[in-house]
């Protein structure tokens, strides 16, 4: 199913941090996805960026954590507004498209029977990690294409009302703050209706 990874992410030290390609590291990653505007930056020559460099529709795997529930994600790519690379603490793997879609790998990676299979994996000592080898050997049901088509579509449309139902959420909560404030301030006078008492 690969046709290239897993491969570990590079480590550069803190005085080639902060300016150069955009690399991603965890702190990038959104629910599923990179949030491009979180990546630093670090100093990246051609050979590095040939071998760390990324691609839309590549699969970013968090490699280590402070706890063995954060290894094992797996991140889609998005689209790259510039050449990017990929922090130590990730791996990345490239699927055959003719055969997978990364989404349907990311949403199956997240199945509890999966989960399961990368904690057993998993090393644990300071930190939580799963190595390459680990990764290769999870099992992965696949169904065909248009199937795999079918699937991430109702995922998509899930996540999409999750995100409106937040942002609905996210706005009932302000007005809900925002009429509290005027109500405890005695801006609005709140009366008795008599009728209802």
């Amino acid at each position: 199913l690969l046709v290239d990874g897993p491969t570990n992410g590079l480590y550069k030290p803190a005085d080639k941090i902060g300016r150069g390609t955009l690399v991603a590291g965890m702190t990038a990653i959104d629910g599923t996805t990179l949030n491009w505007a979180a990546c630093r930056r670090a100093e990246l020559d051609a050979s590095e960026i040939s071998r760390y460099g990324m691609q839309a529709g590549d699969l970013l795997v968090t490699r280590v954590y402070a706890r063995v529930d954060g290894i094992g994600r797996f991140i889609v790519v998005p689209p790259i507004p510039e050449v990017a690379g990929y922090e130590s603490n990730m791996m990345r793997l490239r699927v055959d498209s003719a055969r997978a879609l990364p989404e349907f790998v990311a949403a199956h990676m997240t199945l509890p029977d999966v989960r399961r299979e990368i904690e057993q994996r998993a090393t644990l000592g300071a930190q939580a990690s799963i190595n390459n080898d680990g990764v290769r050997r999870l099992p992965l049901r696949l169904p065909p294409l248009s199937e795999q088509r079918f699937l991430v579509s109702i995922l998509g449309s899930i996540d999409d009302r999750i995100a409106a139902e937040a942002g609905a959420l996210t706005s009932l909560v302000s007005t809900k703050a925002s009429l509290m404030s005027v109500l405890l301030t005695g801006e609005v006078r709140v009366t008795l209706d008599e009728e209802a008492t």
